[in-house]
């Protein structure tokens, strides 16, 4: 509410109990998905059916990372019943090397913007205010935006660098 008070209610149930994927909010408006069901989360915590992301619902975890969503998931090989989705079409790329696909999406329409290979299920995410995207997974810490080629692995960010030119910025 904008006048400061607060409403309780219980949390919106899930659309599908039978799905295996952790729900999690995220998008403007407000949405709840679940595998591949998305409910915009409405004034009275009710869940209106706003249509679906990842056909199969196949995706680990998700959430919000500033104007954006993300999921974590297997990445395709086109022979599923999604095909290449979320990815634009058939897509070479090294398969002796263990990753989940992390994909962002609009957070207005839920549209995939890029997909990108991480080496873990459960990524740290943050956003800075130029639109950067850092992930930290085993292995280290990425960065890259929205708009990144589709399966390129994100760039190597240093943070020790980083902080000591934060460091070095105060000392002066």
């Amino acid at each position: 509410m904008l006048d400061g008070q607060s409403t309780s209610r219980p949390i919106p149930e899930p659309i599908d109990r039978r799905r295996r994927s952790e729900p999690f909010f995220a998008g403007n408006p407000l949405r709840l998905v679940q595998g591949p069901d998305i409910g915009v989360v409405q004034a009275d915590l009710s869940l209106r059916p706003d249509g679906t992301i990842w056909p199969t619902g196949r995706h680990f975890f998700g959430g919000q990372v500033g104007d954006y969503a993300w999921t974590i998931a297997h990445p395709p090989d086109g022979t599923g019943p999604a095909g290449w989705w979320p990815l634009p079409g058939p897509v070479t790329y090294d398969r002796t090397e263990q990753f989940w696909l992390l994909t962002i999406y609009s957070g207005r329409t839920f549209l995939p913007l890029t997909s990108v290979p991480v080496r873990t299920t459960r990524p740290s995410i943050t956003i800075d205010s130029r639109g950067r995207i850092a992930v930290t997974a085993r292995g280290g810490s990425k960065t890259f935006q929205a708009d990144w080629p589709v399966m390129q692995w994100p760039t190597e960010l240093d943070v020790a660098g980083l902080l000591d030119r934060a460091a070095d910025d105060r000392a002066d």
